[in-house]
């Protein structure tokens, strides 16, 4: 299959009024600066959860022998199958294509797993209504939190902004994030006398990063976070 990018171009759910309020600190940075680390946050967010803030309806394609059995659509809390087509070759000359719409269905819609079926005019593997094969699947769903859920639950709000938070400061500050530009976390940290050792099994690589901070961040997401044990499928 080929996954479909989680592409932020704009935040949907943190405003910059949210923002302060759960503790964030504009201060000399620029409206472009705050709005795209806002949406930045929120990317984030969306790759750690694998699927939407708000929910979202999207395109994608798979393998052409993707039926009749269950596979992963990239995104998880997956709320409606909108069209399923198997786009087909007409003459393997000429790759014009004819579209066969059907249907799929939702096996497990949180883990994202579905099925789809092969047209009624379908003829075989190597027979498209008498045309040269099957191209790809073409799989149109919607999916993400429900309606409103990120907007009003304070552990995602908070998650969001210590997220932009870190993006503010490794556009103006970078000094100011732990380990400098990039923020890779510390591992040892000394001044004058005092040294300091921070245990690395307490920090993963999270969407966020792997920072301490972007742990939090990635912690405070837990409840809403769906775990898919394996692939299934094409």
């Amino acid at each position: 299959m080929i996954p479909y990018p989680i592409n932020v171009t704009a935040a949907q759910v943190l405003t910059s009024a949210l923002f302060a309020q759960y503790g964030g600190d504009t201060g000399t940075y620029s409206s472009a600066m705050l709005d795209a680390a806002l949406a930045v946050a929120e990317q984030f967010a969306a790759e750690e959860l694998q699927t939407f803030l708000e929910p979202t309806t999207v395109t994608g394609q798979f393998h052409p022998y993707a039926y009749g059995q269950p596979f992963n659509l990239p995104t998880v809390r997956v709320s409606a199958l909108n069209a399923v087509v198997l786009v087909c070759e007409n003459n393997r000359k000429t790759c014009a294509t004819t579209d066969l719409s059907t249907c799929g269905h939702l096996l497990r819609p949180e883990f994202g797993i579905v099925r789809v079926n092969l047209p009624t005019n379908y003829c075989s593997p190597n027979q498209c209504q008498g045309c040269g094969g099957p191209v790809f699947w073409r799989i149109v769903w919607t999916a993400g939190l429900s309606t409103g859920v990120s907007a009003t639950t304070p552990a995602i709000l908070l998650s969001l902004t210590v997220a932009a938070k870190e993006v503010l400061n490794q556009i103006g500050n970078p000094s100011a994030s732990p380990g400098g530009p990039g923020a890779p976390g510390i591992i040892k940290w000394g001044t004058f006398s005092y040294r300091e050792e921070r245990s690395s099994s307490s920090v993963r690589q999270t969407a966020f990063g792997n920072s301490a901070t972007a742990t939090y961040a990635a912690n405070l997401l837990k409840p809403w976070k769906v775990k898919r044990a394996l692939k299934l499928g094409y």
